[in-house]
């Protein structure tokens, strides 16, 4: 079972560079906003940036790794009281992070009696920068004439074309029967769920290109 996100929980997290001389970190921090104790659980998060269960971790132990997910536990006869944080240190990752969704994206704690509760987490700050947030595609210069014909990264290596045409706004599924349709219609729900600022899926009069 579980229990919505309370305002009472929230979980921040924060990258630390390697500078100076020392080494990096990533920290957790668990605050109980609210007016009640809470003790007996563990803190499960999944993100890109994966944590290396081998590596040093202070406040806590890894008690589950399971590629980007990762569980907490907190010391023994451990209580985070009203009021109270609960820090956690990892100096050991897969990879150093890049960007703030590289951190953890979501997370709940795990309950002795077997329930969870979702909890309301931040996005990943950078101890060496407070730029707003980056969000959506970065938009990169494209030469008015292309050195070559076709670009395609990483594969195939070569490729041959017939004929070129300008990049088309999207595309149109033209179903042609009930199943068609309902195949249609759920690759645009998948395609619009992925990518969802993109408009890969729209109507011809909006420029598409019709596919049947």
């Amino acid at each position: 079972m579980s229990t919505p996100r309370p305002k009472a929980l929230r979980l921040e997290t924060l990258w630390n560079p390697p500078a100076d001389g020392k080494e990096f970190s990533y920290v957790l921090r668990l605050k109980n906003l609210g007016t009640e104790p809470l003790s007996n659980f563990s803190l499960c998060v999944s993100g890109p940036g994966r944590v290396d269960p081998a590596g040093r971790v202070e406040g806590a132990t890894i008690s589950q790794r399971l590629s980007n997910f990762t569980e907490f536990q907190p010391p023994a006869n451990f209580v985070l009281g009203a009021g109270e944080t609960w820090t956690i240190s990892v100096y050991a990752l897969s990879w150093q992070f890049r960007h703030w969704t590289d951190g953890a994206t979501s997370a709940y704690l795990a309950l002795s009696d077997g329930s969870t509760i979702v909890l309301s987490i931040e996005p990943t700050r950078s101890s060496v920068s407070n730029a707003p947030l980056k969000r959506g595609a970065e938009i990169y210069p494209v030469p008015a004439n292309a050195p070559v014909q076709v670009s395609i990264i990483p594969w195939p290596n070569r490729v041959a074309v017939t004929s070129r045409r300008p990049l088309p706004a999207g595309f149109a599924p033209q179903a042609q029967s009930a199943e068609g349709e309902a195949a249609a219609q759920g690759f645009a729900a998948l395609v619009n769920h992925l990518f969802a600022v993109e408009g890969i899926m729209r109507s011809e009069a909006e420029g598409a290109v019709p596919v049947a």
